[in-house]
């Protein structure tokens, strides 16, 4: 047992420390906390790099994941413990894990709140979740975020988490994404509307969205090849 005296900011630390994904110490001089909710809205915030700007421009992403997947994009849970950590590079998506528990919609309601009220212009946690929401259209697209490690989800089946993150965001004021989710939902956006990723897409739905469609396209295929062949050899027997 701890016989020493523990001051305020290391008892509070100490208390919310499964919410402390980052390591963060009571200690860094960095960290100014006003409240409860600002500090666990704290742990969910990168702290090496400079927080990224906001402009004026309302962007969204227009597609799930998915449809984003079909397009071609690949998903990857990221290394960067901090909720803004989203890259899209190469094709490849990397979000930051978050995880899902029975008291999650609680918890991120009051940091959304908290933005609102005192950092609408630096609202990181709701910007994420925003994203989340993006990507999040059906069930289908919170298997596929699961499966990929980005989700991971205790409340059940992945229906809930999906009902969760698509109702975070009633009656919150959208101010638009910060700069660099813009960039972001614009890439993805661009990706998407590309036509070589298009008709890749078309062709994974309507052609090979199953092993038995795929079969019966690979057949169908195959029976054209042979009967253009067998058209080419019984005219060249005619000459």
């Amino acid at each position: 047992m701890y016989s020493g005296v523990l001051s305020v900011p290391k008892l509070t630390f100490e208390f919310f420390k499964d919410f402390n994904v980052q390591n963060i110490s009571h200690e860094n001089s960095d960290v100014k906390i006003l409240h409860f909710t600002d500090l666990l809205r704290t742990f969910l915030l990168p702290q090496s790099a400079q927080p990224p700007q906001r402009g004026n421009k309302k962007v969204k992403l227009l597609y799930s994941a998915t449809q984003l997947q079909e397009a071609g994009v690949k998903f990857k849970v990221s290394s960067n413990k901090g909720l803004s950590g989203l890259k899209f590079e190469n094709g490849v998506l990397e979000i930051p894990c978050f995880e899902f528990y029975d008291t999650t919609e609680a918890l991120i309601r009051n940091i959304m709140a908290f933005e609102q009220t005192c950092c609408i212009r630096n609202g990181y946690v709701t910007d994420y979740f925003y994203m989340l929401d993006f990507l999040t259209k059906t069930t289908k697209d919170m298997d596929l975020l699961c499966d990929n490690g980005i989700v991971d989800n205790y409340v059940g089946d992945n229906n809930a988490a999906t009902l969760i993150v698509n109702n975070l965001h009633k009656n919150i004021l959208w101010v638009g994404l910060n700069t660099d989710y813009c960039k972001l939902c614009e890439s993805l956006n661009a990706f998407y509307k590309d036509p070589r990723h298009i008709w890749k897409a078309i062709l994974k739905q309507d052609y090979f969205s199953t092993p038995w469609r795929t079969a019966t396209t690979v057949a169908v295929a195959i029976l054209f090849v042979l009967t253009f062949i067998q058209t080419v050899c019984s005219i060249l027997q005619v000459l």
